[in-house]
């Protein structure tokens, strides 16, 4: 773990370490985990973030722009539910919620600009669970590549 102290210089935030000055807003601890997690996962590169939002809404935002279409399930935390309906919707992101267990509802969602099926299972906070792979199979059958 390094020790960081922010600082306000001339409008600018510096970000200093006790023996290195960091570039952009990634830590040594950061940078190295995110490392150490890509080498087990057989990965190129990772990246760690603060939250579980934080890492759900980097991932998305990665993926769609605007005019982009999204299905995720009817049941999610409330935070990613309200940055899919309110913050994605202002970018012009379209999305359909849907039942995930409801194969014949996940397949009626899906439209030729669908980016990314979301869920989350068990979802919080009702704890409905998706059985992964029967999804992953149905969304395969559909020739789907996401």
């Amino acid at each position: 773990m390094y020790l960081i102290m922010w600082m306000m210089q001339s409008g600018l935030i510096r970000i200093r370490s006790l023996d290195i000055l960091i570039q952009g807003l990634r830590s040594p601890s950061e940078a190295e985990l995110s490392k150490k997690v890509a080498l087990l996962e057989n990965g190129e590169a990772g990246i760690s973030l603060g939250s579980g939002l934080g890492a759900i809404s980097t991932a998305i935002m990665t993926l769609v722009k605007g005019g982009d279409h999204i299905v995720a399930s009817d049941v999610l935390y409330g935070c990613t539910l309200t940055f899919i309906e309110e913050i994605l919707s202002e970018y012009g992101v379209e999305f359909t919620l849907v039942d995930t267990t409801d194969h014949d509802a996940v397949k009626a969602a899906i439209q030729p600009n669908t980016k990314i099926v979301y869920l989350e299972t068990p979802c919080n906070p009702t704890l409905k669970i998706t059985i992964l792979q029967r999804f992953l199979k149905l969304l395969m059958n559909m020739g789907q590549r996401f």
